[in-house]
C-alpha cells in the first residue's frame, strides 16, 4: 500500500521550472527529475532486506519484532543501519530510494 502510494507520488511530482531552478542556488537542473543519493545500488543484508520490506508495508518496529521473533531494539538497530547505508533521515525517503534501486 505505502509502496504503491510512493510510486504514484514519484511519477506525479513535477520538476521545477527553469527560472525557479536557476534562482534556487541548489544546482537543480530544470526538466530533469532528480534522484536521491546514493545512485549506486546499496548492498544490504538479508535481514535488512526483510526489515525494509516490512517498513514499506507500514509495520511498526514492535509489530516487526513480534513477527520476526526479535526484540524491538534489534529492529530499531536494523532500521538505523538502513537509514545510514542509504544516507536518509526518514522511512519515506528510504523507501523511495529502495524503490528506485529495485530493492522493493
Amino acid at each position: 500500500m505505502l509502496t504503491e502510494t510512493l510510486q504514484t507520488l514519484q511519477e506525479q511530482t513535477p520538476a521545477l521550472d527553469k527560472e525557479t531552478a536557476e534562482n534556487s542556488g541548489t544546482g537543480y537542473r530544470p526538466g530533469k527529475r532528480h534522484k536521491m543519493q546514493p545512485t549506486a545500488i546499496t548492498k544490504i543484508t538479508r535481514r535488512e532486506q526483510e526489515i525494509l520490506s516490512l517498513v514499506a508495508d507500514g509495520l511498526t518496529s514492535k509489530s516487526m519484532a513480534e513477527q520476526l521473533g526479535l526484540s524491538a531494539r534489534t529492529i530499531e538497530r536494523h532500521r538505523a543501519n538502513l537509514l545510514k547505508k542509504f544516507s536518509q533521515k526518514n522511512s519515506v525517503s528510504l523507501i523511495q530510494i529502495a524503490l528506485h534501486q529495485g530493492l522493493l
